[in-house]
Order: C-alpha cells, then sequence, then structure tokens
C-alpha cells in the first residue's frame, strides 16, 4: 500500500512515495524551483503559477507510472502565499510568495506603507487571532496592496495559460466570480476541482481566526476582499477529491503546511522537546495542547494542538552571503571555482580547525573574539545589522570569520529557545530538522553547547515526507492518532540502523 507525497518548498519541488506497510520512503525525486518572474522591484517575489501546476502535476504523474494501485496523494507546501484564480481554477494572479514583501511600498494616498496602514485597518487585537506576528509577507498584505492600487487604475502583470499579459486591477476587483487559494489548494483545485485548504495552510495567509478555525470576517473585511470566494478549510486529514488520472481515480488530500509536516517528521517528543529548523531561514517550535500567546506566532497542529513557534531567525541565506564572498575572492583573484557542496565542506572544516586551535585560548585569555553580527537580511528575528568587528591580529581568517558567524547564530537561538521554554513544560531536549543542519555539525554543536541540553538530529533527511507517512498512517487507519505512529517508527528506524 503505497502513497504518493509531493513537497513544494521555497528551493526544491520534491516527490516520493510513502509505503505504509513497510514504513518507507521511496521513489524520491527533486527538480529546483523555478525562478521567479522578472521585477525591477525587488520587494516582488511571483512565480508563474502555471508553470509551477504544470511542474507540480508532472512530479505526481511520474510517481503514478510507478505506483500501481497508489492508494492517494499527500501534498505539503510552502505557507503565506496565495494565487487568484477565476471560477474555472484558472490563475488570474502569479503565485505571490512568502517572500513578497509589496506591502512595504509607500502609498501616497494611505501617507504610510501598505503593510502599515493594513495592521492600523486591522488592529492589534484582531491580528492576535491569526497567531500570526505582523510580517508584510502574508496573503494578507498582499491582497490589501492589490486591491489599494485598484482603486488608483494601476496595472499589474499576470499569467494566462503561460503568456504575459497586462490587465487593469479593476477587472480583479470583480471579485465574486475569482478564487482565493493557497499554493497546495491551486494543485488540489486543478486535480479535483475542489475548492478547499488545510487549516494548517490556511492560517498562514493572516485571514484566520486560528481558535476558531474559520475565515475572520473582520480581517477580511479591513482587506477589502470579502467578495472573494474563500476555499472550506479542511481541519481533519479525510481525502477531498479524486484526480481522475489515466491510471484511474486516486484520492487527493488536503494541503499541509510544510512547518507542520517538518515538526510531525521531526519525531519529536510532543510534550519537552523543542525542534530546530534551518534550511533558506530559520524557526523553533514546539507542541502545546493549549492555546497559548506569548513571544511567539501560534500555529494551528493536529489533533486540536498548536505548535509556539519564533520565525525569521537567521538560516543558510545569511551563512550563503558568506559563502559567496569566498567564492568571488576564488574566482576573481585566484580564477579557481569549487561547488558549492565543496565549498562549504571546506569551509566548515576551517571553522572548526580555528575554533580548535584559536577560540579556547581567546576565551582563556580574555580576549576580544572576532564578532559576524548576521543581520544580512532585514526584518530577521534577533538580529538587525550585518557586520565584522572586534579584528585583531590574528582572528581574521577564513576559519575565524565562518566559527564567529555561527557562533553568533548559535547565541539567538539560544536566546530564543529560552522564551520559546515558557510556553509549556520545560524543553528536555533539542531535535534538529533541515536541510542546513542535517550538513553542519560546527552549527549544531554551537547550539546544544550554548543551550546545554541534549541534542539529536531528526531521523530522516526529508523530515516532511516522514511526516506525510504519519498522517498517511492513520488516515489508513492503522493508527488512531498521530501520536500513536512515533513510537512504532522510532522502532524501526532504530531496528534500520542497527541492521546497517
Amino acid at each position: 500500500m503505497r502513497y504518493i507525497a509531493i513537497d513544494v518548498g521555497s528551493t526544491f519541488l520534491k516527490a516520493g512515495q510513502l509505503d505504509v506497510q513497510n514504513l518507507a520512503i521511496t521513489h524520491m525525486e527533486s527538480i529546483r524551483m523555478p525562478e521567479p518572474l522578472p521585477n525591477e522591484n525587488p520587494l516582488r517575489k511571483e512565480w508563474n503559477a502555471i508553470q509551477l501546476l504544470e511542474l507540480m502535476k508532472g512530479l505526481i504523474d511520474r510517481q503514478l507510472a510507478s505506483c500501481p494501485g497508489c492508494k492517494g496523494i499527500w501534498i505539503t507546501t510552502q505557507m503565506h502565499g496565495f494565487i487568484i484564480t477565476d471560477e474555472y481554477g484558472v490563475a488570474d494572479t502569479p503565485y505571490i510568495s512568502w517572500q513578497d514583501e509589496r506591502g512595504l511600498e509607500y502609498a501616497d494616498k494611505l501617507g504610510t506603507s501598505y503593510f502599515s496602514a493594513l495592521m492600523d485597518r486591522v488592529g492589534e487585537k484582531a491580528w492576535r487571532r491569526t497567531g500570526l506576528w505582523e510580517k508584510p509577507g502574508v496573503a494578507a498584505v498582499g491582497l490589501f496592496h492589490m486591491l489599494q492600487q485598484a482603486d488608483l487604475g494601476l496595472e499589474i502583470k499576470r499569467e494566462r495559460q503561460g503568456k504575459a499579459c497586462a490587465a487593469s486591477m479593476n477587472d480583479i476587483q470583480t471579485l465574486d466570480s475569482k478564487r482565493l487559494c493557497t499554493l497546495g489548494g491551486y494543485l488540489i483545485q486543478s486535480l479535483t476541482g475542489s475548492h478547499v485548504c488545510h487549516i494548517t495552510n490556511a492560517a498562514p495567509t493572516g485571514l484566520v481566526d486560528v481558535r476558531a478555525g474559520k475565515w475572520d470576517k473582520d480581517i477580511v473585511s479591513a482587506v477589502g476582499c470579502q467578495a472573494l470566494q474563500f476555499p472550506r478549510i479542511v481541519v481533519g486529514i479525510d481525502s477531498v477529491g479524486h484526480y481522475h488520472s489515466r491510471w484511474g481515480g486516486v484520492p487527493v488530500y488536503p494541503d499541509i503546511g510544510d512547518h507542520q509536516a517538518s515538526v510531525l517528521g521531526s519525531l519529536a517528543d510532543a510534550k519537552n522537546e523543542a525542534i530546530v529548523n534551518m534550511g533558506t531561514a530559520g524557526w523553533i517550535s514546539r507542541v502545546s495542547d493549549a492555546y497559548r500567546i506569548g513571544e511567539w506566532e501560534l500555529r494551528p497542529y493536529f489533533e486540536g494542538r498548536y505548535l509556539p513557534t519564533i520565525t525569521k531567525l537567521p538560516g543558510g541565506r545569511n551563512m550563503a552571503v558568506l559563502v559567496r564572498f569566498i567564492a568571488d575572492v576564488g574566482q576573481s583573484i585566484y580564477g579557481i571555482t569549487l561547488t558549492e557542496d565543496t565549498l562549504w565542506e571546506r569551509l566548515l572544516a576551517e571553522a572548526d580547525s580555528f575554533s580548535q586551535k584559536f577560540l579556547a585560548g581567546e576565551r582563556q585569555a580574555g580576549k576580544g573574539q572576532l564578532h559576524v553580527h548576521v543581520g544580512f537580511y532585514g526584518g530577521q528575528t534577533g538580529t538587525d545589522s550585518g557586520a565584522i568587528d572586534c579584528i585583531n591580529g590574528d582572528n581574521l581568517q577564513v576559519g575565524g570569520l565562518f566559527a564567529a558567524a555561527m557562533e553568533e547564530i548559535a547565541a539567538i537561538y539560544e536566546r530564543n529557545l529560552y522564551v520559546l521554554a515558557t510556553a509549556g513544560e520545560a524543553i528536555r531536549r533539542i531535535t534538529f530538522s533541515g536541510g542546513v543542519m542535517m550538513k553542519n555539525a560546527f552549527l549544531r554543536d554551537a547550539i546544544a553547547k550554548a543551550v546545554g541540553i541534549e541534542a539529536v538530529m531528526a531521523p530522516e533527511r526529508d523530515e516532511v515526507f516522514l511526516g506525510l507517512l504519519r498522517l498517511a498512517l492513520v488516515s489508513e487507519g492503522l493508527y488512531a492518532s498521530v501520536e500513536e505512529t512515533r513510537e512504532v517508527l522510532l522502532q524501526k528506524l532504530h531496528a534500520n540502523n542497527k541492521g546497517a
């Protein structure tokens, strides 16, 4: 009994098969996410929605060809973004992602940025119901920007049938025939005709009352998009329709937020573990049985639980700034080009060597260590500037630079883990997940040492697929809850490791 799983991330689109009998993930396939549409405005991050749809359906069809009797299709996607389609499910806009910050643009008629104007309209009390921090990269802000620009008679470019064309936003303003879709919901609509989305992907739009599990009428009204057709929010994990493919009808399951799938796939203990994930950006999270408001985002999870989460932490893109600098030196000065993996491997080795030789001695002597402020991107949690200081005659070396940057990132995560500890029982262990953490033992050790508690790596590199496997096991009726699947998967992985 096998299911197909598809993961649409920020860097890669991946697919695989979930073998619920053998508790295995097989037939993995990965393609790189296309480049965003060209735009002179650096705040705009849009992707050709039809191109993305073709890539996603292509992955599914290739998997179906090698999965006879497929039991269903599971989907997990990046969150916060949106697409507007017509009543037939054809994209009227590009996919506008979480990386899009058009809301920060200044609006003359509002006397402030679109983002600030919307937050003022919504008010702090109402926005708290979304469980989100105030941030520009959510669908609510992008929609508000679009509709405000419609009032000004401006034009945007949209993608229809793969061809760019100019369309007045006044056309989009006839919203009663338009549908709001999450990225996963857009795929489901194309596959099944059902206009739905899962609560884990609906909530990140900033248009949902998380506790009620419903679209928030007050926020929708403040945005001005109440005439849109909103998808039905699904809270459970039952199938939402069928994909009538050349291999027959295949059940399709609701789109799961990649964050929730990752937490589930980490196999962390729901009571006293924190998950530290680092990919392009970083986040830390834990599971809570209670609806607790605090210095964190509060995201819906499974079976009535929530995820207190601290987001926008430094991640792989912060370290990549330094990697690109070293790569540029090698290419410009020495005419040497190294692959990204080779360069990372050498830089981490240099950081480890420098740390062993110099950092311990500098600490013992009370010398000022090289300090790298890693805030190379605006609006990140725990850091607000990018700089290198405390340079002395010994520490400005490649290894010193990278060791100092990772020590700084570890300190940022340590401070925020202490904040997250107040959201429930004491945190007794850390589980690391994400591609950057998988590759970067130096950073894992630095965070674990800073926090001073046990730390382990998630058992699977692509943990979102393990999370979807847990959901498939429950959907198949083999287990009553996702909690029951944790122990059996841990035993299976332990047996596999012992056998290897």
